[in-house]
C-alpha cells in the first residue's frame, strides 16, 4: 500500500486531480482574500484610532459660565500684625467683662 494510486482506474486519478486541484485553488483564493481582509480591517482599525486621537485633541470643553452673583464682597483683613490681633482680644475681652456684669 505504498502508492495508494497503483489501486485506482485512470478515471479515478484523473477525479481525485481535480478534486486536488481545486482544493488548492479554493486554498490560495481563501489566502490571498484573508490576507486582503486582514489588512482591510487592521488597516481601517488603526486609521480609526488615529483619527479618534485627533479628534479627541480638537474637541474643546464646553464648559457653563457660572452666573453673575450678586453679592457684595466681603472686607478681608489678614491678621498678619500680632499688635492688631491683641487689640481685638483686649476688646473682646472688656465685651465678655461687660456683659457679665
Amino acid at each position: 500500500m505504498q502508492y495508494a494510486y497503483a489501486e485506482l482506474s485512470l478515471q479515478q486519478v484523473h477525479v481525485l486531480r481535480k478534486a486536488q486541484d481545486d482544493l488548492i485553488f479554493s486554498k490560495s483564493v481563501y489566502l490571498e482574500f484573508y490576507s486582503k481582509m486582514a489588512k482591510h480591517a487592521y488597516t481601517t482599525d488603526l486609521n480609526n484610532l488615529i483619527r479618534g486621537d485627533f479628534q479627541r485633541v480638537d474637541v474643546q470643553l464646553n464648559i457653563p459660565k457660572l452666573p453673575p452673583q450678586n453679592k457684595e464682597p466681603e472686607e478681608y483683613t489678614p491678621m498678619l500684625n500680632l499688635d492688631k490681633l491683641m487689640e481685638l482680644y483686649d476688646a473682646a475681652e472688656e465685651g465678655i467683662s461687660l456683659l457679665q456684669d
